[in-house]
């Protein structure tokens, strides 16, 4: 039981660390266009086309021809077991920012 909490707590820790990483790129980059945003737990499968649309905007204008790059941009990774995604998310519903988090390991 000691160990569960433990990996609770350190779980949690990575999440926090997650929405600390998103919440300084935010403010470094795109304060100006969003002046209002959420931070959240993605809800899958409702989020996944923000997200996906969000990640392809990180290679716009460039081919996407490296598997772990097509990957990506799916988020394939997040649709799996074990994984959670952390998402900032302006009123208008747009995704901002995504950071993943693999709770089996606690690797961001």
């Amino acid at each position: 039981m000691v160990d569960r909490n433990r990996q609770r707590k350190m779980t949690m820790q990575r999440i926090t660390s997650s929405l600390v990483a998103i919440v300084l790129i935010l403010i470094s980059t795109a304060t100006t266009l969003v002046s209002s945003f959420q931070i959240k737990t993605a809800s899958l499968p409702a989020d996944l086309p923000s997200i996906q649309d969000c990640r392809r905007s990180a290679y716009a204008g460039k081919p996407v021809n490296l598997a772990s790059a097509v990957s990506f941009c799916n988020a394939d990774q997040i649709q799996k077991e074990n994984y959670i995604c952390i998402i900032a998310k302006s009123n208008d519903g747009m995704v901002l920012g995504t950071a993943d988090l693999n709770t089996r390991v606690s690797i961001i």
